[in-house]
């Protein structure tokens, strides 16, 4: 974001020298176009960073949905490893271990591996993930519901297709998908191993 930013400051930069040494009308108001255009995005991004990641592909920023839960939550975004000290005082076990069709998931600390089918973000139902179990033909979908403050520090968003480990504790309430009951964790933290994978 620093690097960005300083980089538009420089783009500013040239363009002033450039109103201030080049004559011709027709490419004043050039250069005057590409100065609007280059403090309008500086002002743009610089207002909505917390809503905004940089990505590898076209056109390269997307902004993160913002939903009401949002506004609630006050909780500190945490980096992997400022995460693993403070888990040791939690016993994680992973959901599979649970045994997948049964309950026993409820109330347990679970810490388990994923892949995202589906994100979910509107103001009924806050952030909710669609993970899927197993990367092959077989499917074993979890809901995980979550806030952007659950992801790994430097994380904004995620998207269908990044692998990500799940910590979280497992809901006394079912999700739904496709009208079928599901099971549910509410997340604690997400890391994520790749980012934007395709399914």
């Amino acid at each position: 974001m620093l690097v960005f930013l300083f980089s538009m400051f420089l783009a500013i930069v040239l363009l002033t020298v450039l109103l201030m040494i080049v004559k011709r009308n027709s490419f004043r108001v050039g250069i005057c176009l590409g100065f609007v255009l280059t403090v309008g995005t500086a002002i743009y991004i610089s207002t909505n960073a917390s809503r905004i990641e940089f990505t590898s592909a076209w056109p390269f920023i997307e902004k993160v949905q913002k939903v009401q839960a949002d506004d609630d939550d006050r909780k500190i975004q945490l980096s992997v490893s400022d995460f693993k000290e403070v888990q040791n005082d939690y016993d994680y076990v992973s959901y599979t271990e649970l045994s997948e069709n049964n309950k026993l998931y409820r109330g347990k600390y679970i810490n388990q591996w994923g892949k995202i089918k589906d994100v979910i973000a509107n103001d009924q139902v806050g952030r909710q993930l669609v993970i899927d179990l197993h990367e092959d033909e077989e499917s074993s979908p979890v809901l995980v519901s979550y806030h952007l403050s659950d992801l790994a520090k430097e994380t904004k968003n995620l998207k269908k297709g990044d692998l990500v480990n799940v910590y979280g504790e497992g809901s006394s309430s079912e999700g739904r998908l496709n009208q079928k009951k599901i099971p549910m964790i509410d997340a604690h933290f997400i890391e994520y191993e790749n980012k934007g994978a395709n399914s």
